[in-house]
């Protein structure tokens, strides 16, 4: 590893809520990173304008909003729409706030004219929700889809209706999906990636159409209080490109990307497909195109049928960590477990070989990614991604180590049985592909 530049320390990647402002507190993502830390990262990098950075695991468009911002050209991908609808909505920007509140008054009038239909027999929000709730929100998505001519009464959970929603669109659909986390709050439980379903259709709540649509407006106009808080300080922003793509298969040419700086899914088993589950209802998605989507992503806690065999380019870290959780007393130590550790680390190996394929030689990437515990087994996540790296011939430029008390161990509170509470690391890696 070359030495440091004791001149650079990035900023911690982890969110302050407490100093969040702008487009930054749009959506309450658990493993979003900082506006900061990417400004960091390109002020020091000091990239040519005309530059690709590219976030294939783009989450709420930190990524992609900030680096546009700046000037550059941005990329970034997600398999999951609900993401993808909130990095949409961090491409308004803060001038246009006097617009989308004259947009909220249309919607809130022509709202009353859908009000009444009944939008589908089997909508998937029903499961949680009284049949007039549904109507009500469906209503208010209606009123959207005719002011920003989205096909009427069409589902976004088809990839062609996601892709041509517009910026200002999926604002308001962002202001929706906040108003579904409001009222969905008795199904939450100690875990906040997983929304509980009720037991029987008379437990499902009711709110009252006077109700939903103040919550409504309520939140539109918190959005847009974030939005005056930006600074449009550039007039002329880089492209911003933003799609529905698995980071195993971009649809990007060889060596087309300058840069990468992302997040990939934490090796801690979480299901981030139920983590948006009520967000993916409001698409339309049902209960088999949410299973789909959750074998599909990269950390499910869902195991594949095939068996995957281990791979030597993976490392010797990786490698040893999975034969200690093969070897673990624990049940189901040696059969479920060690399948998902063994898919994920395959699915990470995967991705980072189409990143390769993606980035330009002497091209930079700038990864954040966290530790975890398998009982008392040290998942060193930060060792194992330089590792990796190393296999495909990066050079690992500058480690940063930031240790934080926000993680996902408290959740399962028999963790204690086998370690005493540890802080997680963050650790920022900077690779640097061959020449």
């Amino acid at each position: 590893m070359e030495k440091m530049n004791p001149q650079f320390v990035p900023s911690t990647p982890k969110r302050n809520n407490r100093q969040i402002k702008g487009k930054e507190g749009f959506f309450d993502f658990y493993p979003g990173y900082s506006d900061r830390f990417v400004k960091d990262v390109l002020h020091y990098w000091q990239l040519p304008k005309n530059s690709v950075v590219l976030d294939p695991w783009n989450g709420s468009g930190t990524t992609t909003d900030v680096t546009s911002d700046l000037g550059y050209h941005a990329l970034g991908y997600d398999l999951n729409p609900v993401m993808f609808v909130v990095a949409k909505a961090r491409e308004v920007k803060g001038i246009q706030h006097l617009m989308l509140d004259k947009s909220k008054q249309k919607i809130m009038g022509n709202t009353a004219s859908y009000s009444k239909q009944v939008i589908m027999e089997e909508d998937p929000l029903d499961e949680w929700f009284s049949s007039e709730s549904v109507n009500t929100i469906r209503a208010i998505e209606h009123s959207i889809q005719s002011i920003y001519a989205v096909k009427h009464g069409k589902l976004l959970n088809h990839k062609d209706n996601l892709l041509s929603l517009s910026s200002e669109a999926a604002f308001f659909y962002l202001a929706l999906f906040r108003v579904l986390k409001i009222l969905s709050s008795s199904y939450r439980s100690s875990n906040p990636t997983w929304i509980k379903k009720p037991k029987y259709l008379d437990d499902r709540v009711r709110y009252s159409r006077d109700f939903i649509l103040g919550t409504f407006s309520q939140q539109v106009d918190e959005l847009l209080e974030l939005l005056r808080q930006e600074e449009d300080y550039n007039n002329y922003p880089g492209e911003n490109v933003l799609g529905i793509s698995s980071s195993e298969h971009l649809p990007r040419e060889n060596n087309s990307v300058d840069a990468i700086i992302t997040s990939p899914p934490y090796c801690t088993r979480i299901d981030y497909a139920i983590l948006t589950r009520l967000e993916l209802a409001l698409l339309g998605s049902n209960d088999y195109e949410l299973t789909k989507l959750r074998k599909q992503l990269i950390g499910s806690p869902l195991t594949q049928a095939d068996k995957t065999d281990l791979n030597p380019e993976w490392g010797m870290t990786c490698l040893n960590t999975l034969n200690e959780i093969n070897d673990h007393e624990s049940k189901a130590s040696n059969t479920y477990y060690l399948r998902t550790f063994v898919q994920y680390f395959n699915g990470l190996y995967k991705s980072l070989l189409e990143l390769d394929r993606v980035l330009k030689r002497g091209g930079k990437c700038a990864f954040v990614v966290q530790d975890s515990y398998y009982k008392d087994i040290h998942v060193n996540l930060g060792t194992i991604m330089d590792e990796m790296g190393k296999s495909l011939l990066w050079s690992t430029t500058h480690q940063f180590d930031f240790y934080t008390g926000q993680t996902m161990s408290h959740i399962n509170t028999k963790s204690n049985k086998y370690r005493s509470k540890t802080k997680g690391r963050e650790t920022v890696l900077f690779f640097q592909k061959r020449g």
